[in-house]
Formats: C-alpha cells, sequence, structure tokens
C-alpha cells in the first residue's frame, strides 16, 4: 500500500480521483471565465475567446488543447506567452493555478498509489518554469479527505466567483448589437439640437403637431415589429437579427419619449424649467414633464410617460439577452 493510500483513507481510490480532477477543471474553467470577461472588454471579438482557451492550456501544459485550436497557437504564441504572464500577475489566478497544480499532483499520487512519480516531477517541473510555487495543501488544509474536499469547496467557489451569471457559448451578436446601438443612440443625439433649432426657429405647435406624429409613427412600427422578433427569437440561428431590430426599435422609442417629453415639458413647465431640464444631458425634459403633469393634475399624461419610459428600457433588455444567447 502506498504511502498516499495512508494519507487519503477513501475506501475506493477512484473516489479522491474523480473529486480531484472535476476540482481542477472548475478551477481551469473560472480561470477561463477571467480571463474572457478581461478580453472581452478588451474588445478583442471572437479572438479573445480563443485566447482565454489558448492561456489556460499553455498555463496547464495541456498539448491536446491547444492542438484543438488549429493554427492559432503556433500564429499567436508571442501573445500567448505575454499574456500568460499577465495572467499569473494576478493575484486570484496565480492561487487558483498553484492549488490547480496541487490537485493534479494529488490526483496522480492517488489514482498511482505513490506521493512521487516521474509524471508528478514533470508537472512540478512546469510549475516552476513558469514561477508558480504549487500549493503545499497538507500543509494548509491537512491531511486525508479533508483537504480533498476543501480544494473542491475553493474550485467551485472560485468557478462562481469568476462565472458570468448568463454566459453561453461566445456569440458573434453580442459586439454587433451592442456596436449598432452605440451608432444609433450617437445618431439620436445628434438629432437633440437639430429638434430644438427647429422648435426655435418652427415653433412648439410645429414640433407637436408634425414632428412627434412622425416620430410616434415611427414608435407604432416599431411595437409592431416586436411579436415578429419574439417570433424568430425561438430560433438560435435567428436570435441575433431579432435582438438587433429590437435595440433598434428600443431607440426608436427612446427618441419618441423624449420628444413627447419635451413637448410637455414646455406646454406644462414652461420654458425656463424646460431649458433646466435640457441641461441635464438633454433627458431631464422627461422628469420635468412628469412633474409638471403631478402638479397640474394630468394624470394621463403622467401614466403615458411611465409606460413609455418603461418600455424601452425592458426592449432593449430583451435585445442584449437574446444577443447573449445566439449565434
Amino acid at each position: 500500500m502506498g504511502i498516499f493510500s495512508k494519507l487519503l483513507p477513501i475506501q475506493n481510490r477512484k473516489d479522491p480521483v474523480r473529486a480531484l480532477v472535476e476540482a481542477v477543471e472548475q478551477i481551469k474553467l473560472g480561470i477561463y471565465w477571467r480571463l474572457s470577461r478581461k478580453y472581452e472588454n478588451a474588445a478583442m471579438g471572437r479572438d479573445g475567446y480563443s485566447l482565454a482557451y489558448a492561456v489556460v492550456y499553455e498555463i496547464f501544459a495541456d498539448e491536446a488543447g491547444k492542438a484543438s485550436l488549429g493554427d492559432f497557437v503556433p500564429n499567436r504564441s508571442e501573445q500567448i506567452s505575454r499574456e500568460v504572464r499577465d495572467a499569473l500577475n494576478d493575484d486570484a489566478i496565480y492561487q487558483a493555478v498553484s492549488i490547480a497544480f496541487a490537485g493534479e499532483v494529488m490526483s496522480i499520487a492517488a489514482f498511482r498509489g505513490e506521493v512521487l512519480s516521474d509524471e508528478s516531477q514533470r508537472l512540478v517541473d512546469h510549475a516552476t518554469d513558469l514561477g508558480v510555487e504549487v500549493a503545499n495543501i497538507a500543509r494548509d488544509w491537512g491531511y486525508g479527505t479533508a483537504s480533498v474536499l476543501k480544494l473542491a469547496q475553493f474550485a467551485k467557489e472560485f468557478r462562481r466567483d469568476n462565472a458570468e451569471p448568463s454566459y453561453e457559448v461566445p456569440s458573434r451578436w453580442r459586439g454587433t448589437t451592442k456596436s449598432i446601438g452605440n451608432f444609433v443612440l450617437r445618431t439620436l443625439y445628434l438629432l437633440v439640437p437639430l429638434v430644438l433649432l427647429v422648435t426655435l426657429i418652427k415653433g412648439l405647435e410645429w414640433v407637436a403637431n408634425t414632428l412627434y406624429p412622425l416620430s410616434l409613427r415611427t414608435a407604432e412600427i416599431g411595437l409592431a415589429l416586436l411579436p415578429i422578433c419574439l417570433l424568430l427569437a425561438i430560433f438560435r440561428k435567428s436570435r441575433g437579427i431579432a435582438s438587433l431590430v429590437m435595440l433598434i426599435v428600443s431607440y426608436a422609442l427612446g427618441f419618441n419619449l423624449w420628444l413627447y417629453g419635451l413637448v410637455m415639458a414646455v406646454g406644462l413647465a414652461g420654458v425656463f424649467w424646460t431649458i433646466i431640464g435640457l441641461l441635464f444631458a438633454g433627458i431631464g425634459v422627461v422628469p420635468v414633464a412628469a412633474i409638471a403633469s403631478v402638479i397640474r393634475g394630468e394624470w394621463a399624461v403622467l401614466v403615458e410617460i411611465i409606460i413609455m419610459t418603461v418600455v424601452p428600457f425592458a426592449v432593449r433588455a430583451g435585445a442584449l439577452l437574446l444577443a447573449g444567447r445566439s449565434e
């Protein structure tokens, strides 16, 4: 009987091996999620997800994993090496890698029934080359099943803490939808001063009787498209298109709300308070109109403002949710 069998007194030797392997895999997944979120924020696109995989595979010397990425690893070898160093400068990742290496060494020892082996030594040497000190779990967490249970708990918490709540397969539509949405939003911001200029030239009556009906008709068309978008959302391949249309519709609804708020603010609160509202990034006219409607007892106007405020945000949230769950 090997020394490790005494240190880890579990009747079926495969039990600790399975627990240790699963714990290590959870740690690797947590590291991948942490890195992929970092690269996503750096606007690397889909390459960021491949890079996150490559870094994890390089840290743990997973040759099969690197081969699964095709030409990505040999073509990005310098970048991958640089990102490995940067990743290990992250204290949370360093600790997780140190513990994962310890878990791998323990799983090999549990499987073979001996503490030291050539395979274990290769892992320790690889960790040393990376500048990582393999965690001494026996010293820190004790011998036997307690150390395995604590390692499994650490792995579970590390994965949970680094996982995105709505994470699924990375979607190319997520970045596309956000980019187009930002373009539409910037375009609408450019329209605001034009609308204000037209209001000064043509007067509020012209805006209320001519411009607002056009905006309202556009918003109504957008609302009519939502049922079609919901049908498209049933199928994964068409969810991206549905999310894009819904996001554009949400901005159309938002612009219609702003224009309605402008008209109501001038009509109910007067020019002075409307100007005050415009000073708050332009959108302040909406709360000004809402407050004025309460003061004047225009409850129908207040209800309309509340509904017209909630709907665009709900549609936009739905659009981003679909974008993250599309192909």
